[in-house]
């Protein structure tokens, strides 16, 4: 079963595919969905509470932007079919200093839900801290969508609730052809994002992906922790 996923993941995010491509042992992991590794030297430890995701200091981006080119950070992902809601607690870190790994960019660092339609059109949904040199880290959370390789319209800080002292739940919620992003400062109140349109014809396919991501373009390792998740089908929350 789990073999027959990973394949189904790795075809949904272009990833190549070979023919002893190990599925995970980790049952903790396996809960979470198909471990995706690019770089190669990032890693995932399990519990039966939450999942860690390191990213190693690097002089290469882990980062999640077909249009740079980058598309490395590591992510674990299960399949999914119509309307759904995916929610997680994210926990870490987030101090990415002011030198960036993507020329002309500054330091960054996320980490949140993703979900795939294939490689080229995805949404992200992220806690993250940009830190532009001689500035300040500036913590906020991030909501994009990839259409066909290109960012529509970048996060902005301020846009959405943010506390660096604080942890930060975060919710997609998929609705025909509308993506909906959420965030809250402590797991009962939620603050709602501008939906995201679903415009590629990918979106209307088999083959939707989603799970959690750690992205940076940072020269310092970075550890997000994620716990509380759920994924479920057609199963819209109650908001307080």
């Amino acid at each position: 079963m789990m073999r027959n996923l990973t394949v189904a993941v790795l075809v949904a995010l272009g990833l190549p595919i070979f023919a002893d491509e190990p599925a995970t042992t980790d049952p903790n992991l396996a809960d979470w969905g198909v471990p995706i590794n690019p770089a190669g030297d990032c890693s995932f430890t399990a519990s039966n509470e939450d999942l860690r995701i390191f990213v190693p200091g690097s002089e290469t981006a882990h980062d999640l932007s077909p249009e740079l080119e980058s598309s490395t950070a590591p992510r674990v992902v299960q399949s999914i079919s119509g309307d759904f809601v995916i929610e997680v607690r994210i926990d870490s870190q987030f101090e990415p200093g002011d030198e960036s790994t993507q020329a002309g960019r500054t330091g960054y660092v996320g980490a949140g839900l993703v979900v795939f339609a294939d490689d080229k059109n995805f949404v992200r949904l992220e806690r993250a801290t940009l830190h532009r040199q001689a500035g300040d880290p500036r913590p906020y959370t991030n909501f994009e969508i990839r259409v066909d390789g290109q960012l529509e319209r970048a996060g902005r800080v301020g846009e959405l609730p943010a506390d660096q002292a604080k942890p930060t739940w975060l919710r997609l919620e998929r609705k025909g052809d509308l993506m909906l992003g959420s965030v809250s400062l402590d797991g009962n109140n939620w603050e709602h994002a501008e939906p995201k349109e679903l415009q590629a014809e990918a979106w209307m396919e088999d083959g939707i992906v989603a799970g959690v991501a750690a992205i940076s373009t940072s020269k310092e390792h970075f550890e997000p922790r994620y716990s509380e998740f759920s994924l479920r089908q057609a199963n819209v929350p109650n908001d307080k």
